[in-house]
């Protein structure tokens, strides 16, 4: 009976957190590997087009409790874009500062040429909820700054995150969602209010926290509400166009010009 109940309990588990993975476009190619952070293997999916043609870097972080295939949909989407996606599973539960450590090693490793595709030395941080904060450690570290950040509904967690903003001068962005129990209400308001650079926060109207995530499964729409494919839409082009308008500087993309329907502006208590 416990051996069957195990076996339930299992299948149910696994259908709960079951993902699918996204589809590639034409060109766009997915590579996996690892980079060494500290004599820590980071797991990273790597996503590009396989053209020969340098393009920038994004690296990508998923959320507490979470792994590298939630954060695929993205690194579909960057790659599709232009950019080239490394999409890393965080290899600490909560140790925020390692992870940021991991972030950076993966940075420098692009900026070293050992990705599997070539970068032409622009980067861009991005991440969903924990990734949030972790990426913002990430910046806050670097000598060679990154030219982007973008974080997907943050997270601060014991005040990591506001305690460095200010050192972190790059264009940013934050997409954040209704404030609800698993963005501790809301508190990326707080942590990004002494952000250094310039600092867009937009809020999507009614948005859940699990709609940045790219793909979300059952059991994060148990805790945190159900996603809708329009929120996320908003999430995912809205993110992508700051990203190709940043890092490059695509003519056709007029980055903020207008307010997309559905978001509102959020002003920082600075």
């Amino acid at each position: 009976m416990l051996f069957l109940a195990a076996v339930a309990l299992g299948l149910m588990l696994g259908m709960v957190t079951c993902t699918t993975s996204p589809k590639l476009a034409a060109g766009v190619v997915k590579r996996s590997g690892t980079v060494d952070c500290e004599g820590t293997a980071v797991a990273v999916d790597f996503y590009f087009r396989d053209d020969g043609v340098k393009r920038p870097g994004v690296v990508v972080a998923h959320g507490f409790m979470r792994s590298k295939r939630y954060m695929a949909g993205w690194g579909a989407a960057l790659a599709e874009r232009g950019m080239v996606a490394a999409v890393v599973t965080q290899p600490y539960v909560a140790k925020h500062l390692r992870n940021a450590k991991a972030i950076e090693a993966v940075v420098a490793a692009g900026r070293r040429q050992e990705w599997p595709v070539a970068v032409d030395g622009r980067m861009g941080l991005m991440g969903f909820s924990m990734g949030g904060l972790t990426t913002l450690l990430a910046a806050s570290r670097m000598e060679e700054p990154v030219a982007a950040w973008v974080g997907l509904d943050p997270v601060d967690f014991e005040g990591k995150g506001a305690a460095v903003a200010g050192r972190v001068k790059v264009a940013g962005l934050a997409l954040l969602a209704e404030p609800a129990p698993f963005n501790l209400e809301g508190n990326a308001l707080s942590m990004l209010a002494d952000y250094g650079g310039e600092v867009t926060v937009w809020k999507v109207v009614g948005a859940t926290h699990c709609d940045p995530e790219s793909p979300t499964d059952w059991l994060g729409q148990l805790a945190c509400g159900p996603v809708d494919v329009k929120r996320q839409r908003l999430f995912r082009e809205t993110a992508l166009d700051f990203l190709e308008g940043t890092l490059l500087g695509a003519p056709g993309v007029k980055w903020g010009a207008e307010l997309p329907e559905g978001m509102v502006r959020v002003l920082l208590d600075k």
